[in-house]
């Protein structure tokens, strides 16, 4: 491509950018951003500062002190003492170690799980990092950003970012400590090797995100040395390594993925990677610096991304876990360096963990809200990257507080790295608080209202719209009842790969909440596959009395079309008759005519739903639920699709309804369990 060419896509996609701000954030943030588009055209291309950044370091390098370097932190470890995990590990029930070899096993036949559910085989004659398992398709060497959002449908690049994070490394080395054998660190060994070999510096699709590299380095730090992947490696092996791991720091460095009032979870990644570094070549100067910046910018962006009520700022709850992990080790990474955790850290998430607590004692599956990519950070246990939550709270008091009561397996896989932990007496995976702990209670979390009674709670979705990896999903509600969630989420079926499907699970329509004239609650636009246009400014009120609580929630979203308007959803829910009320309306000065009111509730499978009459019943396990249309609207029960993980669809009954009303006729649906 001519460089006209490539100036002119940059104009444009520039222009489009200014034009969303302007939409979204007025003047003074796009004047922001317009400067530093000035400013990245007249400095030196981020690619070429890494370059310069590579020789300058590798001209001044002592290669003794480097070998000496590497050499200590891989007999040692990165947190705890190696042989201390490895006796941990050896510890698990057969019965678990069984479960661990199988799927190492299955690794050693180039098969992988991404995603927590998608199922992959790898062409073991013709393996490459650049080829997708799933398509096929093979990226070029010379793959930049933009072509990642230039190709046909089912080509989906995370595919192949996932597998290149390494996090299959923590099954294997837990294979290979469980039985000595030799064979799951030689495969470690050679998946390393050949990544090393086929992606050199700053070449192909393994270099584009400063994120990718940052995971892939960690879980290459946490695991190789429990691998003891030098015992069967020579020392050129060591010194590509180590030059590897130099450039994976050099990269991150120069490309952090930060721009004028903006960072998020890309952000926090680059950080926490960075703390390594002095930790590994603590003879290397600029390693140490670029620790210290680190360090200064994580306690500045944690009580940015996280709000005083400890959620996250992306407007996801699956994004609130990804950057939980994130942040907890860089916080083990400060510890580790000897130095005192900051103060504006630790209060921080300490409110993180308190919230993480309230949501994830509800249930054991939590609510999908936003966008889910099934992310994770560092692998500590097989099917990690499911929607359970509740090991989080392990890992904050792991960290924060040096303390660890694993409660089953899967928290102990977590501990183990961290301090000194008993065996759980549970196999199982989650244990949640007693019914009798709860009384009635309700909270907001800057928008996401959690209400609270034993076994039974409601999630009611008030977040901001134009924040981090959102949806159209404001007003959505999701009650759970027995611990078990009723209404689900559609999910995010695929980022890139996949364009329809993208804008379809962003919809209004994808989420229960009331759709008004088929209009979209925030404007969604085509070319651009993660920005939302904020226009549906929420608030709420909660009111709790006795035995009642009564959340009213409402945003503006349909003002573009009907200047004025306001949706409403209100939740009665009593405790003592088992009910839960919901009333929707809208208002408006303006409004003219009636209006089309849509629903589409999406139901859990674990319920089996049959309608009777305008009712709906659910069961499940000897519990029963009852969702009823109150003013004769009409249901009707029809099957349809969600994404319990990324790029993985399952089916669900979908309970729909429709009906038009005048500005202020309040329609109501009552659900009795």
């Amino acid at each position: 491509m001519c460089y006209s060419i490539v100036q002119h896509e940059n104009i444009s996609r520039n222009f489009f950018k200014i034009k969303k701000l302007l939409v979204e954030q007025g003047t003074k943030i796009t004047f922001r951003k317009l400067v530093h588009i000035v400013a990245k055209q007249l400095t030196q291309p981020s690619v070429k500062r890494a370059l310069l950044k590579h020789n300058t370091i590798f001209r001044s390098l002592d290669k003794k002190s480097l070998k000496q370097d590497i050499e200590c932190f891989f007999s040692i470890g990165l947190f705890r003492a190696l042989d201390e995990i490895k006796l941990d590990i050896r510890s698990l029930p057969n019965e678990i170690a069984d479960r661990i070899l199988n799927e190492a096993n299955r690794h050693l036949d180039n098969e992988f799980t991404i995603y927590g559910g998608l199922k992959l085989r790898l062409d073991s004659k013709n393996f490459s990092w650049l080829s997708d398992p799933s398509s096929a398709f093979v990226w070029p060497q010379s793959a930049r950003a933009s072509h990642i959002f230039n190709q046909k449908e089912g080509i989906d690049i995370k595919n192949n970012w996932e597998i290149a994070r390494f996090q299959f490394l923590s099954t294997l080395a837990h294979a290979y400590i469980a039985t000595n054998n030799e064979r799951y660190a030689h495969f470690a060994y050679d998946k390393v090797n050949s990544w090393i070999d086929e992606n050199k510096f700053l070449n192909g699709i393994h270099w584009l995100v400063p994120m990718e590299s940052a995971i892939r380095l960690t879980n290459w730090c946490i695991y190789l040395p429990l691998l003891d992947i030098f015992k069967f490696s020579g020392s050129s092996f060591r010194h590509k390594l180590a030059k590897s791991i130099i450039e994976h720091f050099i990269y991150i460095r120069e490309n952090l993925e930060i721009s004028p009032g903006y960072a998020n979870n890309h952000y926090l990644t680059n950080l926490t990677a960075l703390l390594l570094s002095r930790l590994i070549f603590s003879s290397l100067p600029w390693a140490v610096e670029s620790s210290k910046f680190a360090e200064k910018e994580l306690e500045r962006e944690i009580q940015r991304q996280f709000k005083e009520s400890g959620i996250n700022f992306e407007g996801s709850l699956p994004y609130h876990r990804l950057s939980s992990e994130i942040c907890l080790m860089g916080v083990a990474l400060i510890k580790k360096s000897g130095r005192d955790v900051p103060a504006g850290i630790v209060e921080r998430l300490q409110e993180a963990a308190s919230f993480t607590r309230y949501y994830t004692d509800t249930c054991e599956e939590c609510p999908i809200i936003g966008d889910n990519d099934s992310g994770i950070f560092v692998k500590f246990f097989p099917g990690q990257e499911l929607n359970r939550h509740q090991y989080l709270k392990n890992l904050f008091d792991c960290i924060l507080d040096d303390k660890s009561e694993p409660d089953n397996i899967q928290e102990f896989l977590c501990s183990v790295h961290f301090t000194t932990a008993a065996l759980p007496d549970s196999f199982g995976t989650d244990k949640l608080n007693a019914d009798g702990d709860i009384e009635l209670q309700a909270r907001d979390f800057n928008g996401l209202i959690i209400a609270r009674y034993k076994s039974e709670a409601l999630f009611f979705n008030t977040l901001r719209s134009s924040e981090g990896h959102t949806h159209n999903d404001k007003l959505s509600i999701y009650p759970i009842i027995g611990r078990n969630l009723v209404f689900i989420d559609r999910g995010s079926f695929s980022y890139t790969g996949f364009i329809e499907k993208r804008h379809e699970d962003r919809m209004t329509s994808s989420h229960n909440g009331p759709v008004i004239n088929g209009w979209e609650q925030n404007r969604i636009w085509e070319n651009d596959l993660f920005y939302v246009n904020g226009e549906a400014k929420c608030d709420n009120r909660v009111d709790v009395f006795e035995n009642v609580v009564t959340i009213t929630g409402w945003h503006t979203g349909y003002r573009r079309y009907s200047p004025g308007m306001k949706v409403f959803r209100q939740v009665k829910w009593d405790t003592r008759d088992r009910t839960m009320v919901v009333t929707d309306w809208v208002v408006g000065k303006k409004i003219r005519k009636d209006v089309l009111f849509t629903w589409y509730f999406l139901i859990n499978p674990i319920w089996s739903g049959v309608k009777e009459n305008n009712t709906l019943v659910l069961t499940n396990e000897g519990q029963t639920v009852y969702f009823e249309d109150m003013d004769g609207i009409g249901l009707t029960l029809t099957q349809g699709l969600y994404c319990p993980n990324y790029q993985v669809e399952a089916p669900c009954q979908v309970l729909r309804a429709s009906r038009t009303a005048a500005a202020g006729e309040k329609i109501h649906f009552v659900l009795r369990y």
